[in-house]
């Protein structure tokens, strides 16, 4: 994600890919389950709530509900999987913002 709004759902929820070792995805996975936590929480003291596991289907794990409940630049998610199977990857850092800094950028012309 490139932003968050603080205790609001990830605009397109947060999907992750599973891929093969030449890099494409891996859709004959359906049971991999796969975890989303902090890599890095610049915070300090940030709650990731939502469904923060979910099993894999045609390669791809959708989380469509995780929100973060502290503001804060340089917010980095990690996915991992129960069996530790695969490698874990981290997103890019990211914002978490006030939803009234948004609502100023889309109310003005």
């Amino acid at each position: 994600p490139d932003y968050a709004v603080i205790d609001g759902p990830f605009f397109g929820g947060v999907v992750v890919h599973v891929l093969d070792s030449n890099g494409n995805l891996f859709s004959d996975d359906s049971s991999t389950v796969v975890e989303i936590s902090f890599s890095a929480d610049p915070s300090g003291i940030a709650s990731l709530s939502g469904t923060t596991s979910v099993t894999v289907s045609g390669g791809v794990a959708v989380f469509p509900d995780l929100s973060i409940d502290q503001l804060g630049n340089g917010y980095v998610l990690r996915a991992s999987d129960q069996a530790d199977a695969l490698d874990a990857g981290d997103s890019e850092a990211f914002a978490v913002l006030p939803l009234e800094l948004l609502q100023d950028r889309f109310e003005q012309d």
